[in-house]
């Protein structure tokens, strides 16, 4: 699953499992677990789940209320690239 938008994004569902690429140029808040993915916000990054696995990138503040577990499995599937001129 990719998502992109250009507001803020608020992930509330329970799990999801699979490849997972969420990008917003506003705030993102993930409320459900979510299992090998990549999160990239050009504002503030809330994580209020349990657990995270994946990476992620964010210009403004980075919050978490549960653990994270680096996996880099988004950014080496194919079609789940960052976009051209992204680092």
């Amino acid at each position: 699953m990719r998502i992109f938008t250009s507001a803020d994004f608020t992930f509330d569902n329970q799990a999801a499992t699979g490849l997972i690429m969420f990008m917003s140029n506003g705030k993102m808040e993930i409320i459900g677990s979510i299992n090998k993915g990549f999160l990239s916000s050009d504002k503030n990054i809330i994580i209020a789940n349990q657990a995270f696995y994946g990476q992620a990138q964010v210009k403004g503040n980075f919050e978490t209320k549960g653990t994270i577990h680096y996996s880099d499995a988004v950014l080496k599937a194919p079609g789940f690239t960052v976009p051209k001129g992204m680092n």
